[in-house]
Protein backbone atom coordinates (compact mmCIF):
# COMPACT_ATOMS: atom_id res chain seq x y z
CA UNK A 1 0.00 0.00 0.00
CA UNK A 2 1.39 3.36 -0.98
CA UNK A 3 0.77 6.60 0.77
CA UNK A 4 -1.97 8.63 -0.91
CA UNK A 5 -1.65 12.38 -1.00
CA UNK A 6 -4.84 14.40 -1.07
CA UNK A 7 -4.27 17.77 -2.72
CA UNK A 8 -6.41 20.68 -1.66
CA UNK A 9 -6.75 23.94 -3.54
CA UNK A 10 -4.58 26.50 -1.77
CA UNK A 11 -6.36 29.21 0.06
CA UNK A 12 -4.77 32.38 1.16
CA UNK A 13 -6.05 33.88 4.36
CA UNK A 14 -5.04 37.47 4.80
CA UNK A 15 -5.09 38.76 8.34
CA UNK A 16 -5.06 42.48 8.94
CA UNK A 17 -3.65 43.60 12.23
CA UNK A 18 -4.51 47.17 13.19
CA UNK A 19 -2.22 48.67 15.79
CA UNK A 20 -3.51 51.82 17.57
CA UNK A 21 -0.66 53.78 19.07
CA UNK A 22 -1.57 56.34 21.73
CA UNK A 23 1.05 58.85 22.72
CA UNK A 24 0.74 60.49 26.11
CA UNK A 25 2.60 63.79 26.46
CA UNK A 26 3.51 64.53 30.04
CA UNK A 27 4.30 68.11 30.95
CA UNK A 28 6.48 68.58 33.96
CA UNK A 29 5.25 71.90 35.29
CA UNK A 30 6.56 71.59 38.79
CA UNK A 31 10.20 72.36 39.43
CA UNK A 32 10.24 69.82 42.26
CA UNK A 33 9.75 66.85 39.91
CA UNK A 34 13.02 64.99 39.35
CA UNK A 35 13.87 63.47 36.01
CA UNK A 36 16.00 60.85 37.70
CA UNK A 37 14.55 57.40 38.16
CA UNK A 38 13.55 56.76 41.76
CA UNK A 39 14.42 53.57 43.61
CA UNK A 40 10.76 52.57 43.57
CA UNK A 41 10.36 52.86 39.79
CA UNK A 42 10.72 49.92 37.43
CA UNK A 43 13.87 49.86 35.30
CA UNK A 44 13.94 49.01 31.61
CA UNK A 45 15.76 45.80 32.46
CA UNK A 46 13.08 44.78 34.96
CA UNK A 47 10.36 45.53 32.42
CA UNK A 48 12.17 43.40 29.86
CA UNK A 49 12.54 40.54 32.29
CA UNK A 50 8.87 40.75 33.27
CA UNK A 51 7.83 40.67 29.61
CA UNK A 52 10.09 37.70 29.04
CA UNK A 53 8.55 35.81 31.92
CA UNK A 54 5.06 36.57 30.68
CA UNK A 55 6.06 35.40 27.25
CA UNK A 56 7.31 32.12 28.66
CA UNK A 57 4.04 31.56 30.50
CA UNK A 58 2.20 32.30 27.28
CA UNK A 59 4.47 29.89 25.36
CA UNK A 60 5.93 32.63 23.16
CA UNK A 61 9.46 32.31 24.50
CA UNK A 62 9.21 28.54 24.64
CA UNK A 63 7.98 28.38 21.06
CA UNK A 64 10.86 30.56 19.88
CA UNK A 65 13.33 28.31 21.64
CA UNK A 66 11.78 25.21 20.15
CA UNK A 67 11.88 26.76 16.68
CA UNK A 68 15.61 27.39 17.03
CA UNK A 69 16.13 23.80 18.18
CA UNK A 70 14.09 22.38 15.29
CA UNK A 71 15.99 24.53 12.77
CA UNK A 72 19.30 23.30 14.19
CA UNK A 73 18.10 19.70 14.04
CA UNK A 74 16.94 20.06 10.44
CA UNK A 75 20.34 21.49 9.51
CA UNK A 76 22.10 18.65 11.31
CA UNK A 77 20.02 15.91 9.71
CA UNK A 78 20.41 17.50 6.27
CA UNK A 79 24.19 17.59 6.80
CA UNK A 80 24.15 13.92 7.77
CA UNK A 81 22.35 12.90 4.61
CA UNK A 82 24.46 15.16 2.43
CA UNK A 83 27.51 13.32 3.74
CA UNK A 84 25.94 9.87 3.31
CA UNK A 85 24.92 10.64 -0.28
CA UNK A 86 28.33 12.10 -1.11
CA UNK A 87 30.07 8.95 0.14
CA UNK A 88 28.08 7.03 -2.45
CA UNK A 89 28.60 9.52 -5.26
CA UNK A 90 25.17 11.16 -5.13
CA UNK A 91 23.97 14.70 -4.59
CA UNK A 92 21.55 15.37 -1.75
CA UNK A 93 18.99 18.17 -1.86
CA UNK A 94 18.23 19.43 1.68
CA UNK A 95 14.72 19.61 3.06
CA UNK A 96 13.18 22.88 4.19
CA UNK A 97 11.20 23.60 7.33
CA UNK A 98 8.09 25.69 7.90
CA UNK A 99 6.39 26.33 11.24
CA UNK A 100 2.67 26.09 11.92
CA UNK A 101 1.28 28.46 14.54
CA UNK A 102 -2.31 29.19 15.57
CA UNK A 103 -3.93 28.63 12.18
CA UNK A 104 -3.70 25.72 9.73
CA UNK A 105 -1.26 26.14 6.89
CA UNK A 106 -2.59 25.30 3.44
CA UNK A 107 0.20 23.66 1.50
CA UNK A 108 0.39 21.69 -1.72
CA UNK A 109 -0.03 18.48 0.29
CA UNK A 110 -3.13 19.79 2.04
CA UNK A 111 -3.62 21.61 5.35
CA UNK A 112 -1.19 21.17 8.24
CA UNK A 113 -2.90 21.78 11.57
CA UNK A 114 -1.36 23.34 14.70
CA UNK A 115 -2.48 20.45 16.91
CA UNK A 116 -1.19 17.69 14.64
CA UNK A 117 2.30 16.28 14.75
CA UNK A 118 5.10 17.21 12.34
CA UNK A 119 4.57 16.18 8.74
CA UNK A 120 6.70 16.05 5.61
CA UNK A 121 5.32 17.16 2.25
CA UNK A 122 7.11 15.54 -0.71
CA UNK A 123 5.59 17.98 -3.19
CA UNK A 124 7.47 20.98 -1.79
CA UNK A 125 10.14 18.96 0.14
CA UNK A 126 9.29 20.75 3.37
CA UNK A 127 8.89 19.64 6.98
CA UNK A 128 5.87 21.35 8.54
CA UNK A 129 6.34 21.66 12.28
CA UNK A 130 3.48 22.79 14.59
CA UNK A 131 5.11 24.67 17.46
CA UNK A 132 2.39 23.84 20.00
CA UNK A 133 1.59 20.20 19.17
CA UNK A 134 1.49 17.66 21.97
CA UNK A 135 2.69 14.06 21.91
CA UNK A 136 0.88 11.76 24.30
CA UNK A 137 -0.53 14.88 25.96
CA UNK A 138 2.84 16.56 26.56
CA UNK A 139 5.51 18.50 24.74
CA UNK A 140 7.81 16.03 23.04
CA UNK A 141 10.84 17.97 24.29
CA UNK A 142 9.74 17.11 27.85
CA UNK A 143 11.13 13.64 27.22
CA UNK A 144 14.45 15.27 26.35
CA UNK A 145 15.69 17.17 23.32
CA UNK A 146 16.80 13.88 21.81
CA UNK A 147 13.14 12.84 21.43
CA UNK A 148 12.57 15.96 19.35
CA UNK A 149 15.57 14.95 17.27
CA UNK A 150 13.98 11.56 16.63
CA UNK A 151 10.77 13.20 15.36
CA UNK A 152 12.64 15.56 13.02
CA UNK A 153 15.00 12.86 11.75
CA UNK A 154 12.06 10.50 11.14
CA UNK A 155 10.24 13.05 8.98
CA UNK A 156 13.39 13.94 7.06
CA UNK A 157 13.83 10.21 6.56
CA UNK A 158 10.82 10.47 4.25
CA UNK A 159 12.60 13.26 2.39
CA UNK A 160 15.54 10.90 1.94
CA UNK A 161 13.28 8.09 0.77
CA UNK A 162 11.85 10.38 -1.89
CA UNK A 163 15.35 11.08 -3.24
CA UNK A 164 16.35 7.43 -3.06
CA UNK A 165 13.31 6.65 -5.19
CA UNK A 166 14.39 9.21 -7.76
CA UNK A 167 17.81 7.54 -7.91
CA UNK A 168 16.27 4.12 -8.47
CA UNK A 169 17.14 2.92 -4.97
CA UNK A 170 14.64 1.48 -2.52
CA UNK A 171 12.67 4.38 -1.11
CA UNK A 172 9.36 5.80 -0.03
CA UNK A 173 7.19 4.93 -3.01
CA UNK A 174 8.78 1.57 -3.79
CA UNK A 175 7.93 -0.14 -0.49
CA UNK A 176 4.70 -0.50 1.53
CA UNK A 177 3.68 2.41 3.75
CA UNK A 178 4.27 0.64 7.06
CA UNK A 179 7.70 -0.50 5.96
CA UNK A 180 8.54 3.04 4.84
CA UNK A 181 7.59 4.38 8.28
CA UNK A 182 9.76 1.79 10.03
CA UNK A 183 12.58 2.55 7.64
CA UNK A 184 12.31 6.23 8.60
CA UNK A 185 12.71 5.20 12.25
CA UNK A 186 15.81 3.23 11.28
CA UNK A 187 17.18 6.24 9.40
CA UNK A 188 16.55 8.36 12.49
CA UNK A 189 18.53 5.88 14.57
CA UNK A 190 21.46 5.96 12.13
CA UNK A 191 21.49 9.76 12.29
CA UNK A 192 21.32 9.70 16.10
CA UNK A 193 24.33 7.37 16.25
CA UNK A 194 26.58 9.85 14.45
CA UNK A 195 25.02 12.97 15.97
CA UNK A 196 26.64 12.34 19.33
CA UNK A 197 26.26 15.40 21.56
CA UNK A 198 24.18 17.09 18.86
CA UNK A 199 21.57 14.39 19.43
CA UNK A 200 20.36 16.45 22.40
CA UNK A 201 19.67 15.99 26.09
CA UNK A 202 18.39 12.61 27.20
CA UNK A 203 20.08 10.57 24.49
CA UNK A 204 18.65 7.31 23.25
CA UNK A 205 16.78 6.71 26.50
CA UNK A 206 14.67 9.80 25.88
CA UNK A 207 13.73 8.44 22.47
CA UNK A 208 12.87 4.98 23.77
CA UNK A 209 10.69 6.51 26.49
CA UNK A 210 8.90 8.64 23.91
CA UNK A 211 8.40 5.59 21.66
CA UNK A 212 6.74 3.55 24.41
CA UNK A 213 3.33 4.07 22.80
CA UNK A 214 4.41 5.01 19.27
CA UNK A 215 2.80 2.07 17.51
CA UNK A 216 -0.23 2.58 15.32
CA UNK A 217 -1.90 1.81 11.99
CA UNK A 218 0.44 2.37 9.09
CA UNK A 219 3.47 2.85 11.31
CA UNK A 220 4.04 -0.60 12.80
CA UNK A 221 3.79 -1.79 16.37
CA UNK A 222 5.65 -0.12 19.20
CA UNK A 223 8.06 -3.06 19.31
CA UNK A 224 8.71 -2.81 15.57
CA UNK A 225 9.34 0.92 15.73
CA UNK A 226 11.75 0.60 18.64
CA UNK A 227 13.54 -2.29 16.94
CA UNK A 228 13.88 -0.27 13.73
CA UNK A 229 15.29 2.73 15.57
CA UNK A 230 17.69 0.49 17.51
CA UNK A 231 18.83 -1.18 14.30
CA UNK A 232 19.89 2.17 12.86
CA UNK A 233 21.34 3.38 16.15
CA UNK A 234 23.26 0.22 17.02
CA UNK A 235 24.79 -0.23 13.57
CA UNK A 236 25.00 3.36 12.36
CA UNK A 237 24.67 1.84 8.88
CA UNK A 238 21.91 3.16 6.65
CA UNK A 239 22.38 0.13 4.37
CA UNK A 240 20.87 -1.98 7.14
CA UNK A 241 17.74 0.17 6.95
CA UNK A 242 17.34 -0.53 3.23
CA UNK A 243 16.99 -4.30 3.67
CA UNK A 244 13.28 -5.22 3.88
CA UNK A 245 13.86 -8.08 6.31
CA UNK A 246 15.71 -5.73 8.65
CA UNK A 247 13.44 -2.71 8.17
CA UNK A 248 10.43 -4.63 9.47
CA UNK A 249 11.75 -6.64 12.43
CA UNK A 250 9.60 -9.18 14.18
CA UNK A 251 9.93 -7.26 17.42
Amino acid sequence: MHQILFLFEGRRCVKKLVLLVAMLLMVLATAGVSLAQSEDSVSDTELSEAAQDTGADGSTTTAAGEEDLVKALVDNVNAFWESEFALRGYLYSPAGVSFVYDEPVDGVCGPFYPTYGPGYCPLDTTLYYPVDWLYEGRDLADYGEAALGWAVAHELGHHTQQQLDALGIQGWFSIPLEQAELQADCFAGAWARQAGEDFGDGGVEAVLNAMANAGGPGHGTTEQRISSFRLGYDTGDIAQCLAPTETVPAG
